[in-house]
């Protein structure tokens, strides 16, 4: 298996913020598939992105989930 350009999702999740008030900001998800005999070299890339986002967009965190999947194309 190859991997797969990554898809962008957009969102707007509402949190709450620290003064206790609800905000709406725009999001965006990234999806990224590899196979798991190269998990350890996207981790690096994942958390590249990860580091970029925070520091282009003034962020706090920037949230990751990984999950095991078999998908087919």
């Amino acid at each position: 298996m190859h991997e797969r350009a990554p898809h962008l999702e957009q969102g707007a999740p509402r949190r709450r913020h620290p003064r206790g008030r609800t905000e709406t900001e725009r999001s965006c998800e990234l999806i990224r598939l590899y196979p798991a005999g190269r998990a350890a070299a996207s981790d690096r890339r994942i958390e590249e992105i990860r580091r970029a986002y925070e520091k282009t967009f003034g962020q706090e965190s920037v949230g990751r989930v990984d999950d095991r999947a078999r998908v087919d194309f």
